[in-house]
């Protein structure tokens, strides 16, 4: 089947040549003439009118990865309008009481310049779609860019804004290791790449949220995103109670849980 569907993709783009430009026709040519395609995702097979047909054109290929891990809809995690409409209430109401000095005291408060110092030197210095590297932040004037990012970033704290443009991505596409099928759309994951400027105003907000989580005494079985906490604490904590229980003659058992596509069936809408 793979190898047809190769067949009628190779005639397909030889069909283009009559009607394509020379510059069009000379990328064509090299995909038809390579041993290997220019990414290293394979056909990716697709159903179509109740048959199975396999897509090798770059960009049918990213389309049909899109839809499978961006463009999700209400089944797959989306909200209906009215649940939108109900969480935008919940959350206006939030920043109103925050703004009006209720709430917690730490989340209301300034960024401070501590803060701000805190976050030159983090992260990658790949830019995100706005060009803008990690290391313009880093090697200019530390004191002029120190002033501009509290100034911005307390602005947008103060005010409960995350900038549209810290949320455009650029996005690569990778296989997962030991899959046995790389013709489907779960054999691949995404990683994005997000504006630098917004990536350090997220380690402020985080760092806030985790220092917040701390104080409340939050859910003393919670090991990730914690302070002081990790996986192997949690598996060191499982493996001495199962250990326990062995010994006193008891029956020891665990549940795991695998939710599928945990990351990417969040609700983009509702992030920062």
């Amino acid at each position: 089947m793979i190898a047809k569907a190769e067949k009628d993709w190779w005639l397909q783009e030889c069909n283009k040549l009559s009607e394509v430009s020379t510059s069009e026709k000379w990328k064509i040519i090299r995909r038809l003439t390579t041993d290997t395609f220019t990414t290293d995702v394979q056909p990716i097979k697709k159903t179509e009118n109740g048959k199975t047909v396999y897509v090798f054109n770059d960009d049918e290929i990213r389309n049909e990865l899109e839809n499978y891990h961006i463009r999700k809809d209400n089944v797959n995690g989306h909200c209906t309008d009215a649940e939108e409409f109900n969480d935008t209430d919940v959350l206006n109401d939030m920043v109103a009481k925050a703004k009006a000095g209720h709430g917690n005291e730490l989340m209301n408060a300034p960024i401070s310049d501590y803060e701000v110092a805190c976050t030159f030197g983090k992260g990658s210095n790949t830019p995100g779609p706005d060009g803008i590297s990690a290391r313009l932040f880093d090697e200019a004037d530390r004191n002029l860019m120190h002033g501009c990012l509290s100034l911005l970033w307390n602005r947008a704290w103060s005010l409960g804004y995350f900038a549209e443009a810290w949320k455009l991505e650029n996005r690569i596409i990778l296989a997962k290791p030991g899959k046995e099928d790389y013709n489907e759309c779960n054999s691949y994951r995404t990683v994005s790449i997000t504006s630098s400027l917004g990536k350090r105003f997220e380690h402020v907000t985080s760092h806030r949220l985790i220092a917040v989580l701390d104080q409340l005494k939050f859910d003393l079985d919670q090991y990730a995103y914690l302070k002081n906490r990790s996986t192997t604490q949690a598996l060191l904590f499982l493996v001495e109670n199962i250990t326990k229980g062995i010994l006193h003659g008891e029956k020891a058992a665990a549940v795991f849980f695998d939710f599928t596509d945990a990351f990417g069936s969040v609700n983009r809408k509702h992030l920062l």
